[in-house]
């Protein structure tokens, strides 16, 4: 889309392909300026894009292995950002299907990532409310000790399950 102010980026954009300004660069600091003249067309402002990693797991809980979670939100951060205190190191999320299977995708390669599982429902679209402890990988409790993942582009880390425990009422 274009800001308004001379810039244009590929964002939003499923499938997984990794969002990009023009011309091919991660940032609008580090993006070309384009002209445009109302009501004239400005062609050549074109786009490779390029498919981000994936991470993928399934979440079961604690007490009862057998029994896989849906409704689980399952979210990705850049690794060495608290995700408490930076907007800007939230990478992507995904909500865990009948089977309590995920899929986050389009996460560059660029970084490596921690992610978190909550139930509690809140800002995560499908997500389901209901009485887990939040987790982060590889079954701590904080991000600060939550194991580190790499993504290859195209490709997809699997294997990060979570095994969920139910909290106190």
């Amino acid at each position: 889309g274009f800001n308004g102010s001379g810039f244009c980026n590929a964002s939003g954009i499923t499938g997984g392909y990794l969002g990009q300004w023009y011309d091919n660069v991660s940032t609008e600091a580090e993006a070309m300026p384009v002209s445009v003249t109302s009501g004239t067309p400005h062609t050549g402002i074109n786009a490779a894009m390029v498919v981000g990693g994936q991470i993928s797991g399934i979440v079961k809980d604690t007490a009862t292995p057998a029994n896989d979670l849906s409704g689980i939100c399952v979210r990705a951060y850049v690794a060495g950002i608290p995700a408490a205190d930076s907007p800007g190191s939230f990478a992507g999320q995904a909500v865990t299907d009948s089977t309590g299977t995920y899929i986050l995708s389009g996460l560059s390669p660029s970084d490596d990532y921690n992610v978190r599982f909550d139930s509690q429902g809140f800002g995560c679209v499908g997500g389901v409310a209901s009485n887990y402890l939040t987790q982060w990988y590889d079954n701590v409790s904080s991000q600060s000790i939550a194991t580190w993942l790499v993504v290859a582009s195209g490709g997809t880390h699997g294997g990060v399950n979570a095994a969920m425990a139910t909290g106190g009422q």
